[in-house]
């Protein structure tokens, strides 16, 4: 993977990454679930005047909770959620992964946050699996996982930073 996070500025206004990015999207479409393709394409997900994309917005929480099922719960999986602020502060978006089989997150100046959602990719694994890679302006995120849902909610005054 790596065309749009390691990319310059001019490789991205050049139209060639976004373009080498879009077709490593279309050759492996057919081995993504559906929603993780739909949330990777759609219109608003690169297009910072659209609310709804995650282009400067702000991490409220990351949760990584233990699923567990079976009889003494031994069944374990692993699902990650992270609730972002939008950049227009009139709505949360929260993206759920799960079935988590790795992630890691690594940040050079955690006392400052996060900072802003700066871009992110979605792929596959040499396993199969789905995933995401976010780069945010002091943070940098991979999460390794078997499906993603996305989801937003407006707020109800700027700054509410709840999900219900």
């Amino acid at each position: 993977m790596s065309y749009l996070i390691n990319a310059t500025e001019e490789e991205i206004i050049s139209g060639k990454v976004w373009k080498a990015y879009m077709d490593y999207l279309t050759s492996i479409k057919d081995r993504l679930p559906q929603m993780v393709y739909e949330f990777a394409l759609a219109d608003w997900h690169y297009d910072p005047t659209n609310p709804k994309c995650p282009h400067d917005a702000w991490v409220q929480e990351i949760k990584v909770k233990e699923i567990a099922e079976g009889e003494r719960h031994e069944i374990r999986t692993t699902q990650i959620e992270i609730i972002l602020l939008g950049a227009y502060h009139d709505r949360l978006l929260k993206v759920t992964y799960k079935d988590v089989t790795s992630h890691s997150i690594s940040s050079t100046h955690s006392q400052l946050g996060y900072g802003d959602w700066l871009t992110d990719e979605i792929g596959l694994s040499d396993t199969g699996l789905v995933v995401h890679e976010i780069k945010f302006h002091y943070a940098f995120l991979r999460i390794e996982c078997r499906d993603i849902i996305f989801q937003e909610q407006l707020t109800a005054a700027p700054y509410t930073a709840v999900w219900l």
